[in-house]
């Protein structure tokens, strides 16, 4: 996949945070926002067993989420909708990155496909499914979402945790290359000064990414960039 620029939003001193480490905080697979998350679909259960079968679900993602975990970033900047969701109501910050400086992180971005109704599996079928076939399942299940979702427009990095720096019980991505963020666009209602972002930029390696300021549009419903 081919994309130029992608949107990761974040919080203020998340953000501030991510630039200090040089680093991108991993998303814990148990920890997502989308309860149906990695989880495959089962059909032909008695109505008993649901319960059981939940759990079953949600012990598969804990072993998957052992190691692996997801970045997760967006094709769109100017929804105010992800701005208010993901950046603590446009008080926050959104990187822009350009995964094309490395071709390895481009045959690791997955895009998220809207339109595909969840993959399910017959019951009678699952004792007889070993993990690997399960997670070839779940390779397949992880690149697409309710179309609830849509407005996410939502790319995503699949990581091996293996690779990443433990760090307060979490693990972080430390593997960017230098130019892969290549602006910081400060919410319009953020209180974090251009100067302050700019010193913290410098300090830590991002001299090339360049500072920009969203504001609301007079005239649509857009964010627009200053």
């Amino acid at each position: 996949m081919d994309s130029p620029k992608l949107y990761r939003y974040m919080r203020d001193e998340a953000a501030i945070k991510t630039i200090e480490a040089r680093a991108f905080r991993v998303s814990r697979l148990t920890e997502l926002n989308d309860p149906f998350e990695w989880r495959i679909g089962i059909e032909g259960y008695a109505p008993e067993l649901e319960e059981a079968l939940d759990k079953q679900m949600d012990g598969f993602v804990e072993i998957l989420g052992q190691d692996m975990g997801i970045i997760c970033f967006s094709k769109e900047i100017k929804d105010p909708v992800l701005w208010s969701h993901y950046t603590n109501v446009h008080r926050g910050i959104a990187f822009e990155v350009n995964v094309n400086v490395s071709p390895d992180l481009v045959a690791t971005l997955h895009e998220v496909d809207y339109d595909k109704p969840p993959i399910t599996i017959p019951l009678q079928r699952l004792p007889q499914m070993s993990n690997s076939e399960l997670g070839e399942l779940v390779m397949n299940f992880y690149k697409q979402k309710s179309r609830s979702w849509r407005y996410e427009q939502e790319c995503r990095f699949v990581i091996d945790l293996k690779a990443c720096r433990p760090d307060g019980g979490g693990f972080l991505w430390d593997k960017m290359p230098p130019t892969f963020i290549t602006r910081a666009i400060i919410g319009f209602r953020s209180s974090i000064a251009e100067p302050y972002l700019r010193q913290a930029l410098d300090l830590n390696g991002f001299q090339h990414t360049q500072i920009l300021k969203a504001k609301r549009s007079l005239k649509t419903y857009d964010i627009e960039l200053v």
